[in-house]
């Protein structure tokens, strides 16, 4: 940490649901004036959020499908060179 401060290297600490200990500790050793912010944690965030199922996606997956079965029922056989 000193290095880092030496070099004025910024140091942006996220905690991950850290105990009063550990936020003690990295503000000891980052000195008084970084904020170390906290992230959510799971029994924080709201269990409503969800996302879009890919139907564009998808759709598009079966066209690539149905076009490569097309082209291998309509395309010509390969021909090996008998010696």
């Amino acid at each position: 940490m000193a290095a880092f401060q030496r070099d004025r290297i910024p140091v942006r600490v996220v905690g991950l649901n850290p105990s009063a200990q550990d936020v003690s500790l990295f503000q000891r050793l980052l000195g008084g004036g970084v904020p170390i912010a906290q992230a959510p944690t799971l029994d924080q965030v709201p269990a409503h959020r969800t996302t879009a199922f890919p139907l564009a996606l998808v759709l598009l997956t079966l066209v690539a499908a149905l076009a490569v079965a097309a082209r291998e029922l309509w395309s010509p056989r390969l021909a090996w060179r008998q010696r």
